[in-house]
């Protein structure tokens, strides 16, 4: 009897947790930081450190379907 209600009681639980995890969100906003080396093999050019970011935000509709917006930039010095 103790055993029927346990497992009982552990069927109920995941099941909750289930309908749980089934809920989406509605919108998403990220932000990132990234670094590209750029080192060319011809002689005669210079290396360039590539620092930048972004960001991206989502609106879902539905479980299923959703719009993203990526935005991403980089910056370096000016090379004469």
């Amino acid at each position: 009897m103790k055993v029927t209600k346990r497992v009982l009681f552990c069927v109920v639980l995941l099941g909750g947790v289930t309908a749980w995890s089934q809920d989406f969100y509605r919108a998403e906003v990220t932000a990132d930081y990234s670094y590209a080396r750029f080192y060319p093999v011809a002689q005669g050019t210079q290396s360039l450190s590539l620092n930048g970011g972004g960001g991206a935000a989502v609106v879902y509709f539905n479980d299923y379907f959703g719009i993203k917006m990526d935005l991403q930039g980089y910056g370096s010095n000016t090379i004469t």
